[in-house]
């Protein structure tokens, strides 16, 4: 815990105290390199990539940051009355949507890469969205039900996290609109603020200072953020917390771990950083050469946005 809460200490200062000296987009490349970087348990290695908290333990929720490069996958559920049957009234699927996260420079009629490059990129849930002037909603209301609400002229952000809630209402009950009792989206303009509104939420409270903004996904909706990544040669998105052995599940009926490494059938590349800023492929080794000291545990390895995994044809 105390190593989480001083890489949090140390992404909030680097953004705060540095971000006006260093090359645009620099601070996230000093997070994600730490990331990289930095020894961790496979289930703690998502924390310091996406900040993705499973939720575990008194006074906590899960919850993750969205960034660019995600899919947001977002699945409602409609409330359907049954007149005359109140057995058969609650909610119902209606469909999903995915929305694709991207950085756009502030939207303003004059732009100064120097000044603005750096501090006011935003991150918005559509490209072509966010390259247009944004409506005005004539409304405080911190329900959202599509792109019009996240894209609307006061709900461009720096940062996005998403929460979920510890209890949620049946299938039956009507809908509740107070944030914790549904998926909750948090959009800060700096780390801190992101931070603190974290906090009041993990108490049952709203933070309303520092621009913070707080919108609640109406209906009984799921939200699951999903990364790209490449298998067998062909690109496709999954589900953030997707293991290694959630893929191989789905290419093979059933395998046997120790065997897949003696035979090295299994490939896998990670992108990590060089120091120039710019990302390289290595291979990922998941385990030394004797396959009796061998821990099938590795498979249980989160992959990330730009992993490559592909099998060797098995003979």
């Amino acid at each position: 815990q105390e190593v989480r809460e001083n890489f949090i200490a140390l992404c909030i200062t680097i953004e705060s105290d540095l971000a006006p000296i260093l090359h645009p987009v620099a601070t996230e490349l000093i997070r994600q390199r730490i990331a990289e970087s930095l020894p961790s348990t496979i289930r703690d290695s998502l924390f310091y990539r996406c900040r993705f908290n499973y939720g575990y333990g008194n006074n906590n929720s899960p919850y993750v940051d969205l960034l660019p490069g995600m899919r947001l996958k977002l699945e409602f559920n409609t409330y359907q009355n049954y007149m005359g049957n109140g057995d058969l009234s609650g909610y119902s699927n209606a469909g999903h949507v995915y929305y694709t996260l991207n950085r756009h420079s502030v939207r303003s009629t004059t732009f100064d890469i120097g000044n603005d490059y750096q501090n006011q990129q935003q991150l918005s849930f559509d490209p072509f969205l966010s390259t247009l002037s944004s409506p005005q909603i004539s409304t405080t209301s911190k329900l959202a039900s599509g792109l019009p609400d996240l894209e609307a002229a006061s709900a461009s952000r720096r940062h996005f996290r998403l929460l979920y809630p510890t209890n949620v209402n049946n299938a039956e009950a009507e809908g509740e609109v107070h944030h914790l009792q549904n998926v909750t989206l948090i959009g800060a303009d700096s780390l801190e603020a992101l931070e603190k509104a974290t906090e009041y939420y993990q108490k049952g409270q709203t933070y309303t200072k520092d621009n913070v903004a707080t919108t609640v996904f109406r209906g009984r909706v799921t939200a699951i953020p999903e990364i790209p990544v490449t298998v067998n040669g062909i690109p496709r998105y999954i589900s953030l917390g997707t293991t290694v052995r959630h893929v191989i599940d789905g290419l093979l009926p059933a395998w046997n771990p120790i065997t897949l490494h003696r035979k090295n059938l299994l490939n896998m590349e990670r992108l990590y950083l060089r120091s120039d800023g710019m990302p390289r492929y290595h291979d990922v080794i998941f385990a030394p050469g004797d396959y009796e000291n061998f821990d099938p545990a590795v498979y249980d390895l989160p992959l990330v946005h730009g992993d490559k995994l592909s099998l060797n044809e098995l003979d």
